[in-house]
């Protein structure tokens, strides 16, 4: 079932707004991030220094250092890291409320919920338990 728009958004504002997002040690997503940005300075950088050099520039990395276009490029493995962190606490909280979901699902299975009795399920699952804690 397709969410709006609307709803990514404001998942991904409150998702940006968690202490979690941001937590490198814990946040593995901000480094995969971090790794997926890391070819574009890579890749930019060397085809600079490459041409540079073609043209007998004395310094090139120097001058690659000075060209406002390579700081934007060198920016973009902590802006994948940042973006992708936050997609990881977006996760984290699906993955929650999925697990609550089957909490809730796994207790409608064992209870009837009208009358808030146990059934048969929940009668084979203890009958189960209790023969095996006892052999």
């Amino acid at each position: 079932m397709p969410q709006s728009i609307k709803t990514q958004v404001r998942e991904f504002c409150t998702a940006a707004g968690q202490p979690f997002s941001y937590d490198i040690a814990r946040n593995v997503y901000i480094w995969f991030g971090m790794l997926w940005g890391l070819p574009i300075p890579l890749v930019t950088i060397t085809l600079h220094y490459v041409f540079l050099s073609a043209l007998n520039h004395a310094s090139p990395l120097a001058e690659i250092l000075t060209t406002p276009i390579q700081w934007f490029f060198m920016v973009h493995p902590l802006l994948f890291g940042t973006l992708f962190g936050i997609l990881g606490s977006v996760r984290k909280e699906k993955e929650r409320q999925v697990a609550a979901l089957i909490d809730e699902l796994q207790v409608l299975s064992t209870c009837d919920p009208l009358t808030g009795l146990s059934n048969r399920r929940n009668f084979t699952t203890i009958f189960n338990d209790e023969l095996a804690r006892l052999s």
